[in-house]
């Protein structure tokens, strides 16, 4: 917020224009859909910018209305406590729940050719083709399309009608509790 209120010095109106163009773009471009990485990182630039404004405006005033020791140990505190409490809030991002898809993974990464195209449903979530890899498809459903357009393997950790309905068709490479690998080849 400091950042906000710091009285412009060599930038003039430059970080006004910048706001409102951040602005023209959430409200023409992105619309109402602004939680995504993308649409996101186009502010990362500005907040960092208001943020190293303020901690100036803290330093200079420093000089004048308060002691300049505790200004530094507040800035490095409330730094600190913004890494820490974003680290807490995501770090959930990071875990992993479900560890057949590792195994899995693994299985693929020994078993299968390095430029193979892998199917590895998982609704979507492309962390299992990460676990894998190699490119390919984190979504199931229409295989013969997906064969054509060149996948090699399907990989799947849950074994669902679809499974069995490849696994009948294609070639068996592994199948445990954990995981089934199925080249795509009759």
């Amino acid at each position: 917020m400091l950042g906000l209120i710091a009285k412009p010095r060599r930038e003039g109106i430059a970080y006004w224009l910048w706001a409102i163009g951040i602005f023209i773009y959430f409200s023409v471009i992105a619309g109402g859909n602004v939680r995504h990485d993308y649409y996101q990182a186009i502010i990362i630039p500005f907040i960092c910018f208001l943020l190293a404004k303020g901690a100036v405006l803290a330093m200079s005033l420093s000089r004048t209305t308060y002691s300049r020791f505790l200004t530094l140990i507040m800035s490095v505190l409330i730094f600190s406590l913004m890494i820490s409490l974003s680290w807490y809030d995501v770090k959930g991002y990071y875990q992993i729940n479900n560890w057949a898809i590792v195994d899995a993974g693994k299985a693929v990464d020994s078993k299968v050719p390095a430029d193979a195209l892998v199917i590895a449903p998982y609704n979507g979530d492309t962390a299992f083709l990460y676990q894998t890899n190699r490119s390919g498809w984190p979504i199931g459903f229409e295989i013969e399309d997906k064969i054509n357009k060149g996948a090699d393997y399907y990989v799947s950790v849950s074994y669902d009608d679809e499974a069995r309905m490849i696994e009948k068709k294609y070639t068996l490479v592994e199948k445990n509790d954990k995981y089934i690998l199925i080249k795509l080849t009759k």
